[in-house]
């Protein structure tokens, strides 16, 4: 028997539809080839699709039609990813595949899914609010929320199309325009030096005494690696004294991933970008006084060994549970965020700006650019998988640098 190939294009006037019809594997049960047709409203769209069949079959791809829904792309995405991406990466994985599936409906076919309908997602993408569903909520997310999710589902399709599932990502193509910067606080180094002041000033409880004095000195520790050395909160209050993650000798603070034990959590660092960080010298005067307080038996630099074992028995019930994988940084220390914006209070920061911890870090990328720090450098010590980011959420024009350019022109003029 010989096996057709043929891919044809016709339009059917009965259907008022151009229908693309081509023959697929040869069925031995039934002694025949398989058939298969698909109708559009459009000539351009068929002959696109009728191309797009031949040049699959010149490339030795099947053509048979391969009917994969939304759901079963997100579950196999997941499958292939989950064991090898940091929590804080499967918690945005996992967050835009639930937007995903209720914006298109978890059983729409991928291929159904269109650039028009990929752009239509992005532009309707509301916040999430406890006991409000998507549908009914009507406050947009900011653009870098809304940036992170379009990057994460052009991934996922980009993944449908490596696959096979799709010809080309929907997604991809898709841009937001001009993205707004968040209006994060920056923090001068005049006012870190005044947020470490207030937190040596903060009153000694007389009936804990000891544990308050040694929580000033854990907390001075905390912000300072995060303002001096760019650290994310998860990558500070894991450092170890036991691994290696602090070089003492030539004040260099290395930030790894590590698999978790019966006694020591798992972390891993966000996009697994190991990196080493040169801290300066009042940073590691800060640390050094963290570490005098380092009791036998617990391995981490910014927790009281109390707090240690309150994180240790719930991560081994995690473990015991089957709940590791839902383990985050968070869980390691309380109310250091709370801390954190009393110091900034009581040091006389007043602002409209987003004012949170996280500030520190990216104080320390401003700091950088304004001592004109190359933009790579920059990417390497603040350990950014695309310098693109590094370039839109961390580099902002503060008030000084404005000045300087200013008197750079003076002096020009003489």
């Amino acid at each position: 028997m010989r096996l057709r190939n043929d891919i044809s294009a016709t339009y059917n006037k009965a259907r008022k539809k151009w229908l693309v019809r081509w023959h697929g594997k040869y069925d031995p049960n039934k002694d025949k080839q398989q058939r298969f047709c698909r109708s559009f409203q459009r000539k351009r769209d068929a002959q696109q699709f009728a191309q797009s069949l031949k040049d699959d079959l010149q490339d030795g791809i099947p053509i048979e039609p391969k009917v994969v829904t939304l759901q079963a792309l997100c579950d196999r995405f997941l499958k292939a990813y989950k064991n090898n991406r940091s929590n804080s990466t499967i918690d945005i994985y996992e967050g835009t595949i639930y937007r995903l599936k209720n914006y298109f409906l978890p059983h729409i076919p991928v291929q159904r899914i269109k650039k028009e309908d990929a752009l239509g997602f992005v532009n309707s993408l509301t916040v999430l609010r406890k006991g409000i569903s998507l549908q009914n909520s009507s406050t947009l997310v900011s653009d870098s929320t809304r940036d992170k999710l379009l990057r994460t589902a052009q991934r996922i399709f980009t993944v449908a199309k490596d696959w096979g599932y799709i010809r080309r990502n929907p997604f991809q193509g898709v841009s937001l325009g001009r993205i707004k910067k968040d209006n994060w606080y920056y923090i001068s180094p005049e006012e870190f030096q005044r947020i470490l002041q207030v937190v040596d000033e903060i009153v000694v409880r007389k009936t804990r005494s000891k544990e308050d004095a040694e929580r000033k000195v854990r907390l001075k520790g905390l912000f300072g690696v995060m303002y001096g050395c760019g650290l994310r909160f998860g990558e500070a209050v894991n450092l170890l004294l036991t691994n290696g993650n602090i070089d003492w000798e030539n004040n260099q603070i290395d930030v790894t991933s590590r698999p978790g034990t019966k006694d020591i959590p798992a972390f891993y660092i966000k996009d697994y970008e190991d990196r080493s960080i040169p801290a300066p010298r009042w940073v590691m005067a800060l640390l050094q006084e963290c570490r005098k307080l380092v009791q036998k038996g617990n391995p981490f630099l910014f927790l009281s060994r109390e707090r240690y074992d309150i994180a240790r028995a719930n991560w081994q019930m995690s473990v015991s549970e089957g709940r590791e994988a839902e383990w985050r940084s968070a869980d390691m220390l309380n109310n250091y965020a709370r801390s954190f914006k009393k110091a900034c209070k009581r040091a006389g920061i007043v602002t409209d700006d987003r004012l949170m911890v996280s500030c520190c870090r990216k104080s320390y990328g401003t700091n950088l650019a304004n001592l004109a720090t190359p933009v790579h450098t920059l990417k390497e010590l603040m350990g950014h998988s695309s310098i693109v980011t590094t370039q839109k959420y961390y580099l902002k024009s503060t008030d000084a640098n404005k000045k300087k350019a200013v008197e750079g022109l003076e002096r020009l003029m003489g």
